[in-house]
């Protein structure tokens, strides 16, 4: 995704370095935009200064169906947002049935299910602790959360009546 800093993946590299530390075998991959550029180049000196090494993978943004074919193999996906609007990424996620560690931040409580793992948006501790559950395979259930299309237009609708003269 864009990197800023309200994605909250300079928490991510600190607290899977965290990991690693505890001599945990997780690799990391991350799927990073170039632009902005700014926050793309403090993420990489980040990542170098925790020397991470290989077990971090910096990927270039993938066509939808690479990233989607991709993600469906990943052992878990995380978003450490420090704010978030709908959760788009995570509720593909949780559609495609791969286990989710999230922050608590926005949205992100509503739209993530199935296997899932919550921390307190902006803690490195408790990223960390997040991880190091998902590694061992602890996760919290939650049923599935779907969003038809059907039910965003009949809500449009709704809206958008309400506004018409009368």
């Amino acid at each position: 995704g864009r990197p800023g800093h309200w994605r909250g993946l300079d928490l991510l590299l600190e607290a899977f370095a965290a990991r690693r530390a505890e001599r945990s075998a997780a690799r990391l991959e991350m799927v990073l935009s170039p632009e902005p550029a700014r926050e793309r180049s403090a993420l990489l000196a980040l990542a170098a200064r925790l020397a991470l090494g290989d077990a971090l993978t910096i990927r270039e943004p993938l066509p939808r169906a690479a990233l989607f074919e991709r993600l469906a193999r990943a052992q878990a996906a995380v978003f450490p947002s420090l704010s978030e609007g709908f959760g788009l990424a995570a509720a593909e996620s949780c559609a495609l049935g791969v286990p989710v560690v999230a922050s608590d931040a926005g949205s992100l409580p509503e739209v993530v299910s199935g296997r899932c793992l919550f921390f307190r948006a902006g803690s490195v501790p408790a990223l960390t602790e997040a991880l190091r559950r998902a590694e061992a395979g602890d996760w919290e259930e939650r049923p599935p959360v779907r969003f038809p299309v059907e039910d965003s237009v009949r809500g449009f609708l709704k809206v958008s009546r309400s506004r018409l003269p009368r």
